[in-house]
């Protein structure tokens, strides 16, 4: 943007009309297409939603001038731009480590989404991706929309096996959503499954009878999607046509398909009884193998 001072000292961006001012901060600080944090090691998207060529560098530097400049332009960029945010590779806490965004910059928001590898209720990321949920839910009373999107690698690194989410035990992330549903400070919130992801059943039931008992605000939508990366292994990725519902696509090229498709049943969120009782498996057998290791502390603890 050139010297904001002139030779002088004297402040020449500043003698400018607040108006161009704004309209300055706009064009440094406004994104035209979603701005990703952490998607390389979240996993695979499909190019029509991320491409990796395309990152975003925004000119933030005008936010490190002044106060009075910070003051009139930190609100651009939080609310003008869709932020996405994403766990790690393995199920790790990725961009959630800490907050992505520090609470007093949520009431700017407008337009959020958080993407995360479904893992174990216990696991680190989970318990860190429900905290920032609930954090949106107190603390960012504009939000629009929000994308939570639930990912599984299974069809990839295979290294989270619990790629579903259940009420009780209850995840941490679905005790997040339950909340956020019923503060009703989210305009339209989206619940996506990725790559065969999961809810157990009557789940989303659940909430969608929470979002409907606290009244929503008019105009509020409450919706469930689903979508894939189009691994080879995919058990519900139809090449002839759409993954949920079956319809032909306009052609053949996955890259115009959208990138998720609208559920209009629950249970095209919800994994198969085959599935289930799989993963239903391998809870048990954790916890055997707690049990197990709880007796052996106890019997080292008696010699």
């Amino acid at each position: 943007m050139g010297r904001l001072c002139a030779t002088t000292g004297e402040d020449q961006f500043g003698r400018l009309p607040v108006e161009i001012r704004l309209m300055i901060y706009k064009d440094l600080l406004i994104a035209p297409i979603p701005i990703f944090r952490g998607v390389e090691s979240f996993g695979r998207l499909r190019k029509a939603e991320y491409e990796p060529k395309s990152k975003m560098i925004l000119s933030t530097g005008i936010l490190s001038t002044c106060r009075r400049y910070y003051y009139e332009a930190v609100s651009i960029l939080y609310s003008r731009n869709r932020m996405i945010f994403c766990t790690g590779f393995g199920g790790s806490s990725g961009w959630f480590e800490r907050f992505p965004i520090s609470r007093k910059y949520m009431p700017f928001l407008k337009d959020i989404g958080v993407y995360f590898r479904v893992t174990d209720a216990d696991a680190t990321a989970s318990s860190r991706v429900g905290h920032f949920l609930r954090a949106l839910g107190r603390r960012a009373p504009n939000l629009h929309h929000l994308v939570i999107c639930a990912a599984s690698d299974r069809y990839y690194e295979a290294v989270c096996p619990i790629d579903i989410m259940f009420y009780s035990p209850q995840h941490p992330v679905v005790s997040a959503i339950l909340s956020i549903v019923a503060r009703k400070n989210v305009q339209h919130l989206k619940l996506r499954v990725h790559d065969d992801a999961g809810y157990a059943p009557y789940v989303l039931e659940r909430i969608n009878s929470v979002f409907e008992k606290h009244h929503p605000k008019p105009g509020a939508t409450l919706t469930f999607s689903r979508s894939c990366s189009s691994p080879e292994n995919c058990s519900f990725h139809a090449q002839e046509g759409c993954q949920v519902c079956g319809k032909p696509r306009a052609n053949n090229n996955i890259e115009d398909w959208p990138v998720d498709d609208t559920a209009l049943y629950y249970d095209w969120c919800e994994p198969d009884a085959e599935r289930l009782m799989e993963l239903v498996d391998v809870l048990e057998e954790q916890e055997r193998r707690h049990n197990n290791d709880e007796d052996d502390d106890e019997d080292d603890d008696q010699d």
